[in-house]
């Protein structure tokens, strides 16, 4: 059970804005040759971990490379359900989106008894525009993902959504209070609260 200080410090971070959403939902294009090798980890479909080295090219998909390797390879869904970039500081896992029949990787915000998953999608329209549509999955314990919040066109109003994240911190009831008390529906607030679910502690402001 968390103190009443503890409470009290939790609620005011979370109401000012735990993480920068910025931050979170940033696309990830990095430069990754100067890192040192076998610094992340693939987890294969069979439960391997295996250390390695993850590159992500400005115009290609994710590579790796382990020990035995001698030239990267892309990260296959196939035989892949796990991997890390950037030094384990960027984790993607296998989902499978609601409707869809194949698994895709996400991105994790947040891993534990509640876990966030972000999806973005690059929409390219006329004479080289484009925009990303960014949205946040969350799921718990072994259930399907429901979407929690998009920056696109939902098929739930936001009042559902609420309702279904509410739904998810009803055994954790002085962080469902935490939440509502919060009045707050944004990306960096829904990553504070779930960890603290998760944690017990709020996230430092980054």
């Amino acid at each position: 059970m968390l103190k009443p200080f503890t409470i009290l410090a939790t609620a005011m971070l979370l109401v000012c804005g735990i993480a920068a959403h910025a931050q979170d939902t940033a696309t990830v294009h990095v430069d990754t040759s100067s890192t040192p090798k076998f610094q992340d980890i693939i987890v294969t479909s069979a439960g391997d971990t295996i250390p390695c080295e993850t590159r992500h090219p400005f115009m290609g998909v994710m590579r790796y490379r382990t020990a035995d390797m001698p030239e990267f390879k892309k990260i296959d869904i196939k035989g892949i359900k796990y991997y890390t970039f950037q030094n384990k500081e960027i984790r993607f896992k296998a989902a499978l989106l609601p409707k869809k029949s194949k698994p895709t990787f996400l991105r994790l915000v947040e891993e534990g008894k509640i876990t966030l998953y972000l999806h973005e999608v690059y929409h390219y329209i006329y004479m080289g525009a484009s925009y990303t549509t960014t949205t946040w999955y969350a799921t718990k314990g072994d259930d399907v993902l429901k979407e929690i919040k998009t920056t696109g066109i939902s098929g739930k109003s936001r009042k559902e959504r609420q309702a279904v994240f509410a739904d998810m911190l009803a055994d954790q009831p002085i962080v469902l209070k935490l939440y509502e008390d919060a009045d707050s529906f944004t990306f960096s607030t829904l990553r504070g609260i779930v960890n603290l679910y998760n944690s017990g502690r709020a996230i430092a402001r980054q």
